[in-house]
């Protein structure tokens, strides 16, 4: 048996991510209401959610991977074992969502974006990819493009994405695009904890020894927030945080 099996570093990442936000709250700058653990909503969307004061809701999808591989084009569009790939699943919560608020999408990874094209096959036929890194920085800047002098990468892309859309008007594949964030090359465990002790004494103004015992605060408030034993108080705020670290 692998050293590593049964391991919960993605467990513990996600809630790194959101502790970071938790800190960032204490902060009246970053205009932060709420941080959520496992939100009641779509799946995909429900890992860490973060409300801000003008209604803004960041839905945080976390990706962690103890392997050093990167993050690829069939990662985010191709589905296996007849589920949903990932994009889908984000966008069929995204449609679900944005009847009640402005709702952003964001991939959070610890991963690369991988720069590899490659050959994929689809309904029997093999169909040139584009690596995700140039593609999605295009769709960024073009959005879902009817453009015809595009490569055939970039097309076939784009007839792959559009499928993952198809539950999706025109209108809203443009403004899912437009909410729809990767952020890589995050650090792992280890360096995410680090840099929410360099942000606990920044925002403290305290030292190495304290912002560990704070960090520790937090991650045993965290057994509450992230469990059933919250109960129907999903929503984790200042107040609450200040509560747990005094």
């Amino acid at each position: 048996m692998a050293e590593t099996s049964g391991l919960h570093d993605p467990y513990w990442y996600e809630i790194s991510v959101g502790q970071e936000y938790l800190i960032k709250m204490l902060n009246p700058e970053e205009k932060i209401s709420s941080v959520t653990f496992q939100k009641s909503i779509e799946d995909g969307l429900d890992d860490v959610v973060v409300e801000f004061e003008n209604g803004q809701v960041n839905c945080i999808q976390i990706k962690h991977s103890r392997v050093d591989n990167s993050f690829t084009f069939t990662d985010l569009f191709c589905g296996y074992d007849n589920k949903d790939s990932l994009f889908k699943t984000l966008s069929k919560g995204w449609k679900n969502e944005i009847e009640k608020q402005k709702t952003a999408v964001v991939l959070f990874t610890n991963r690369s974006l991988g720069i590899k094209k490659s050959t994929i096959t689809v309904n029997g036929k093999k169909n040139k990819i584009p690596d995700i890194d140039s593609f999605y920085h295009f769709l960024k800047e073009h959005g879902v493009s009817k453009e015809s002098n595009l490569n055939e990468r970039v097309q076939n892309g784009l007839s792959i994405l559009n499928e993952e859309l198809s539950e999706l008007s025109d209108d809203e594949k443009d403004r899912f695009i437009e909410s729809f964030l990767i952020v890589p090359n995050e650090p792992s465990n280890e360096g995410i904890k680090s840099r929410i002790n360099l942000l606990i004494q920044k925002k403290m103004g305290c030292g190495e020894s304290l912002a560990q015992q704070i960090h520790a605060q937090l991650d045993h408030a965290c057994r509450v927030w992230t469990t059933s034993d919250r109960k129907d108080n999903e929503k984790v705020y200042r107040e609450d945080v200040l509560r747990a670290i005094s």
